[in-house]
């Protein structure tokens, strides 16, 4: 299990709960740049001068806690009153979630539990990145190292489901996906980096050739400018529904009905 560092940085930057309030949530932030060591985000957290702060900060090998549980860190604006903020490693590896499962069992078995929410849940923000793919499966290895399911009475296994984004895929399993994500499954842009994770390059390249690699020609004559916003659609470029409706405007007919067509084949 971790071991947690709550003296080597303490934040100043906290408010006292309201008399015995407890905490009832958990919030998980990341700290936004990749390739930042837990300890340098710990040192600031604990010594800027900006109204922000985080309960704890953690990666695979350290957890700092910088403000006592009891206590509010200011870290999700109207979600400080009852939360407990995480700063997770934006890497979000799997060394990553089985530290944070762990600090997570921990605050459980002292608090009871208490549900896992995101930090864009309370601003607008892209935090958590890549966790927020990973909720599900943060939490549920949580239970295991808490040995409880949530309700506190019946034991769960041992192993989890291993999330996609995480996950060594063989080919078969690559080409499946790949056309689940030219059939608009799987989101788009950094939706669909993140849940596809360690594949998303080997997913994605394949998923151009289906769309570029197409040896067929159109039945008909297409509109050049048509043609690559179809194209582009299908990429996920311009989202779903209204949103896709909005981005395309006057073109979006023309161009969802070709995209009807490619897919139609």
């Amino acid at each position: 299990m971790i071991t947690i560092d709550n003296t080597s940085y303490i934040s100043k930057n906290w408010a006292r709960r309201i008399f015995g309030v407890k905490p009832e949530f958990i919030v998980i932030h990341h700290w936004g740049g990749f390739g930042q060591k837990a300890e340098n985000v710990a040192h600031y957290l604990a010594t800027n001068n900006v109204p922000v702060s985080a309960h704890f900060v953690i990666d695979a090998t350290h957890c700092y806690q910088l403000v006592d549980t009891m206590n509010q860190a200011w870290h999700a604006m109207s979600g400080n009153a009852k939360g407990i903020g995480i700063e997770c490693r934006p890497e979000a590896d799997s060394a990553d979630i089985e530290a944070v499962a762990q600090l997570i069992a921990y605050l459980w078995g002292r608090y009871g539990y208490m549900p896992l929410r995101r930090h864009n849940e309370f601003t607008a923000t892209a935090c958590p990145g890549k966790w927020q793919a990973l909720m599900g499966h943060l939490e549920t290895r949580a239970c295991h190292y808490w040995r409880q399911n949530p309700a506190g009475k019946k034991p769960i296994p041992n192993t989890a489901p291993i999330p996609l984004a995480l996950r060594d895929l063989t080919g078969e399993e690559i080409e499946k996906i790949a056309w689940e994500v030219y059939r608009g499954q799987h989101g788009n842009g950094e939706a669909r980096k993140a849940i596809l994770g360690k594949n998303y390059n080997a997913i994605q390249a394949r998923v151009n050739e289906i769309v570029y690699g197409k040896k067929q020609p159109p039945a008909q004559p297409v509109n050049n400018y048509i043609e690559i916003l179809a194209q582009r659609v299908i990429r996920g470029d311009f989202g779903n529904g209204e949103a896709r409706k909005r981005a395309l405007g006057s073109n979006y007919a023309a161009v969802q009905a070709r995209v009807n067509q490619i897919l139609g084949g």
